[in-house]
């Protein structure tokens, strides 16, 4: 509960979270009477597959995030503007319409600010977990509008590039093509 408790406001790697567990595990284990060398993939392998059950700590930290954007997003608590505030700032920082965490990770990411919303869409995004939220859309100006961000990507530009093109239409203040 110790490692538990701070998750939610944690942005780990599933890599820093091995590391940090290395040495819980290599004085654990022996204690239960298990091999400081036991593999990884069966203590956090599911039981039905033979393993121990134990959640690795890189997936609970991340459905502590999801739990905590379903459960505060919504609310009237410091907490909930929080989350809204930052989910409607990544969405402008991002350019594109529609709900933020559908939006592909793998071709948007280097658009986004380094954050804990990051964190949560990366992992959504990885896992195929559909998150809807209620934040205001961005919206077109004009019958036939596109948005500046879906013609970039459509028309090829990927991650430097694309950040650069990003980097522009925020100094420009523009979303859309009108």
């Amino acid at each position: 509960m110790t490692l538990q408790y701070p998750m939610v406001a944690t942005t780990i790697t599933e890599k820093e979270w091995d590391f940090i567990m290395r040495p819980l595990r290599e004085s654990g284990l022996p204690k239960v009477e298990l091999s400081r060398k036991f593999p990884s993939k069966v203590l956090y392998g599911p039981k039905i597959y033979q393993g121990l059950g134990i959640m690795h700590p890189y997936y609970n930290q991340e459905l502590s995030h999801i739990s905590t954007c379903l459960y505060q997003g919504e609310r009237p608590t410091i907490t909930g503007e929080l989350i809204g505030a930052s989910l409607e700032q990544l969405q402008v920082e991002i350019g594109l319409p529609g709900y933020l965490l559908q939006q592909d990770y793998s071709k948007l990411e280097s658009l986004a600010t380094e954050c804990w919303l990051k964190t949560v869409w990366e992992f959504a995004w990885t896992n195929e977990i559909e998150i809807y939220d209620k934040s205001p859309k961005l919206e077109q100006n004009r019958w036939n509008d596109a948005y500046l961000m879906e013609e970039f990507v459509r028309n090829g530009f990927v991650s430097h590039e694309l950040k650069k093109l990003n980097e522009c239409r925020m100094f420009l203040e523009v979303v859309n093509l009108s």
